[in-house]
């Protein structure tokens, strides 16, 4: 019963995250993917047709992106 063996030596219970946790999780899930989904993509583009983006041209994508996800996640706490 390897079930069983496991649970002897928890020596406390697992617990699942509190619902407020799973949301910083899932924010800092999303935003790790699209900073490395757009960065990486706007450095293939770079590469793919030389000079397209530039090097400033990169920068501004991860700086867009930040933004993008501290606007989207932060507008329930800015003041009105």
């Amino acid at each position: 019963m390897v079930c069983g063996e496991i649970h002897y030596y928890l020596k406390e219970e697992v617990k699942l995250p509190e619902p407020a946790d799973m949301k910083k999780y899932l924010a800092e899930f999303i935003g790790t993917f699209a900073l490395v989904f757009c960065g990486t993509g706007a450095i293939i583009v770079n590469e793919v047709i030389p000079g397209s983006v530039t090097h400033v041209g990169i920068a501004i994508v991860f700086g867009l992106v930040v933004m993008a996800m501290i606007m989207h996640w932060v507008k329930d706490r800015a003041p009105t």
